[in-house]
Order: structure tokens, then C-alpha cells, then sequence
């Protein structure tokens, strides 16, 4: 069984600004021992691209936490988003302090529609 929640993102115009994820979050996990969030890691693919969103340093696109111990967070809008038209498999994990290995709660497809202009 797939405990991950499918979530298809709105679709997005290739080249142009992404709007981000206003509001991640709070959310209320059952199943495990959940502590305050410590990470949250989105990885956008397609092919063999990969796109990455992190709460830590390195990524293409920071997540930012704002509130840990509710596990509320957001991403903000990002200029240089993905690079190439087509339908875009993502994943979002949730590391927490009580946590050995991340868990996987969200899922989904992002269609990036080519634009004319480009």
C-alpha cells in the first residue's frame, strides 16, 4: 500500500517565473514517532533530469520552514525553474528529529507547457 498523497501541481509555462508553494503544512502525521521537522527535500524529474528543492543549502530552489514544530513551510516563487516542457514526476520527504530515514508524503505530476515565445 501507498501511504504517499498524489498531489498533481497546477501546470506551468516553460520560461516563465514559478508562483512556489504558498503553504506546506501544519500537518498531522500518524504512523510514526514525529518530532520536529528538521528537512524537507522535492525532487522534480523527468528523463534523466533531476530538479531539486531543499531546506538545505545546494539545491535549485530553497524550502524554507517556518514553524518546525508544526512542520509548516513554503517555497517561494523561483525564477530559473525547470528547463524543459513535459510532465515533471516529483516527491516530497520529511526528515523530523525523531527520524533514521526520511518519509515520503507527497507525489505528483507538474506539466511544464512550452511556450511560444521561447
Amino acid at each position: 500500500m501507498d501511504y504517499t498523497v498524489q498531489i498533481n501541481l497546477p501546470d506551468h509555462k516553460l520560461g516563465d517565473q514559478w508562483v512556489g508553494i504558498a503553504a506546506i503544512g501544519p500537518m498531522t502525521v500518524t504512523g510514526f514517532n514525529k518530532g520536529t521537522l528538521t528537512r524537507i527535500k522535492m525532487n522534480f524529474v523527468q528523463g534523466g533530469l533531476v530538479y531539486k528543492c531543499d531546506s538545505t543549502a545546494g539545491a535549485d530552489a530553497l524550502i524554507v520552514i517556518t514553524t518546525p514544530s508544526t512542520w509548516i513551510a513554503h517555497i517561494d516563487p523561483v525564477l530559473n525553474f525547470l528547463p524543459a516542457a513535459g510532465a515533471w514526476n516529483w516527491d516530497m520527504q520529511f526528515t523530523h528529529s525523531n527520524a533514521v530515514s526520511p518519509v515520503t508524503l507527497y507525489k505528483g505530476v507538474l506539466t511544464v507547457i512550452q511556450d511560444v515565445t521561447n
